[in-house]
């Protein structure tokens, strides 16, 4: 391969999995492990290890403002 170039192949098991270079020897690792689909089974904005987006946050934020805003007003 060249530099630039890209390679892609589907495991079909999980686990570690042995690679050896047939030219030099050279032994590494591939790590495979079950793909993460987002849906409604408990998964969270941000679970996935990347940050929601600003604009989410601040929404978020000013929707529990506005909730414990109306909290307090109905409370009295």
């Amino acid at each position: 391969m060249e530099k630039g170039d890209s390679f892609t192949h589907t495991f079909d098991l999980r686990g570690e999995q042995l690679c050896v270079d047939a030219i030099f020897g050279h032994r590494g690792t591939v790590i495979v492990q079950p793909r993460v689909i987002n849906g409604i089974t408990g998964n969270v904005i941000g679970a996935t290890g990347n940050p929601p987006p600003i604009g989410v946050t601040i929404l978020l934020l000013g929707m529990l403002v506005a909730f414990s805003q109306i909290a307090i007003f109905y409370r009295k």
